[in-house]
Formats: C-alpha cells, sequence, structure tokens
C-alpha cells in the first residue's frame, strides 16, 4: 500500500508481483481533495483518489512504471512489478532436489551391507584393527596392559554367550 501524505508517496518505490494490486490511500484531512495518479509514458490511465478514500489498480505486466500525481508533478513514485513466478519455480525446484538427497531409504530399499554387524569375535577383531598399535603397546606394558585388555574383552565376548537360566520360569514360593 502506498499512502499519499506531506506531499509525496510512501513507500517511494514499492516492489510487488505481477498479477498483484497496488493500493494508494489518501488520508482524511489530506489536500487537494482530489489526487490524481498518473503514469509516464501511459496518458489513457489515471487513477483518482480522494481524501479519507483508497484506489487500486492491477499490475498484470512486470517492469519499472514510474507515476506522479497531475495536481503537484513534483510528487512521484515507482512501482516495480517482478513476475516471481518462475524464481519461485526454480526455488521450488531447488528444495526439491535438497529433499531427495535428505529423504532417509526405507527398510525395504537399504542394503544389507548398510547394516552394521557384529564381529564374531570382537577381541580378535580389535587386534586385528590395531596391528602395528598393539605391538607397540605390548613392548611398553607399563604403559598399557595390552593382554590385560584383550582378555577382559574375550571374558566379555565370552559370558555374554552363555545362557542364563529365564527367571520367568523359576518356580514361586
Amino acid at each position: 500500500m502506498v499512502v499519499i501524505k506531506d506531499f509525496s508517496f510512501e513507500p517511494g518505490v514499492l516492489v510487488l508481483s505481477t498479477g498483484s494490486r497496488v493500493t494508494w490511500k489518501v488520508p482524511n484531512g489530506v489536500e487537494p481533495e482530489e489526487h490524481v495518479i498518473k503514469f509516464l509514458g501511459d496518458d489513457h490511465t489515471e487513477v483518482h483518489i480522494k481524501s479519507g478514500h483508497s484506489a487500486s489498480k492491477m499490475m498484470d505486466t512486470a517492469g519499472t512504471f514510474e507515476y506522479f500525481c497531475s495536481n503537484y508533478p513534483f510528487m512521484n513514485g515507482i512501482l516495480k512489478v517482478e513476475d516471481l513466478m518462475p524464481q519461485a519455480e526454480t526455488k521450488m525446484n531447488e528444495m526439491n532436489e535438497i529433499n531427495k538427497l535428505k529423504k532417509p531409504k526405507s527398510r525395504k530399499s537399504a542394503k544389507k551391507s548398510d547394516k552394521k554387524s557384529i564381529p564374531e569375535n570382537p577381541a580378535a577383531d580389535l587386534e586385528s584393527q590395531l596391528g602395528d598399535k598393539v605391538e607397540n603397546i605390548k613392548k611398553e606394558p607399563e604403559t598399557f596392559n595390552v593382554n590385560a585388555a584383550l582378555d577382559f574383552l574375550r571374558s566379555r565376548w565370552n559370558h555374554g554367550k552363555k545362557r542364563r537360566p529365564n527367571n520367568k520360569h523359576r518356580a514361586k514360593k
């Protein structure tokens, strides 16, 4: 909305999209009693607005349109009408592409290789992954006791494989 006051259009430059309506408003008590808005290069379009009223014009064509008040030619403003649909479509396509990349795989489409597998013997797996580091640590037992750590891992792994009696099957006292 453009407001006419103090012998000027506020805002002086208005940006809108094609197919939008621009509305000019003249508050009560603004002199003169009627303003007539004309567009440069268009002698046929006039917008008449009385004090205390407003008037609108549909802007169907993209471009920059300069206008002025015929009562006070020094009062002028600019309408920048932009065709935002191509920009919106481009942005929408970009968002769709981003969403496709972010979309997680469904369980059905997930490959078996995507699932983490539990190694048969985690201690041996750890030893093979560490390789030379284990040998270096074995040489410096005061720093870290690798054998004790590996024994601990083996015992925890073997302990997990043992079947424990199920408490649910115990007889109640």
